[in-house]
């Protein structure tokens, strides 16, 4: 059983659920398995480990892969590639498998949203500009740090990590 607004709520779908027609409202807000996640229009695909941006249009809960100026990151693809016009859940707070960028990151690091979607040890980009990054870029608007890991993880591989996006 899922919480919403701390009550508890029965879905008739799993967090994993990607779907054509929205089945909640979107924005809806949900805890299940010690995570938070959020219902979101995908208004282009991406997959599982790879943070998604709040469009600067729309409602405010519509998401997209690509970061553009005014977007900001809104969470982490989850359980399931989500592809583009479909509805779904994303996590925004707990743990979740997370995309490394073109380095690999080691245990206990914090982590920033790259350019790709991706993501990487913020030491290593919190004093570099947007261009010329070792080990990729950070996207337009600079993100602030938004986890750490739990264990190292080679280029471009997935790795367990604690993440918060709550924010937003």
């Amino acid at each position: 059983m899922a919480l919403v607004g701390g009550n508890p709520v029965l879905f008739n779908e799993s967090v994993s659920a990607v779907t054509a027609t929205n089945t909640v409202a979107v924005g809806t807000i949900r805890s299940d398995g010690g995570n938070k996640y959020r219902y979101v229009y995908m208004e282009q695909s991406a997959q599982v480990g790879y943070a998604v941006m709040l469009t600067s249009g729309g409602s405010g809960n519509s998401v997209t892969a690509s970061m553009v100026t005014g977007d900001m990151a809104a969470g982490v693809v989850q359980n399931t590639t989500m592809t583009t016009a479909t509805y779904g859940w994303i996590l925004v707070n707990g743990l979740a498998s997370v995309k490394c960028g073109t380095a690999g990151v080691s245990a206990s690091k914090v982590l920033t949203v790259l350019s790709s979607g991706s993501f990487g040890d913020w030491a290593s980009y919190q004093n570099i500009a947007n261009s010329g990054a070792t080990g990729g870029t950070l996207g337009t608007n600079w993100f602030a740090p938004v986890g750490r890991t739990l264990g190292s993880a080679a280029t471009n591989s997935l790795i367990l990590a604690y993440v918060n996006f709550q924010a937003w």
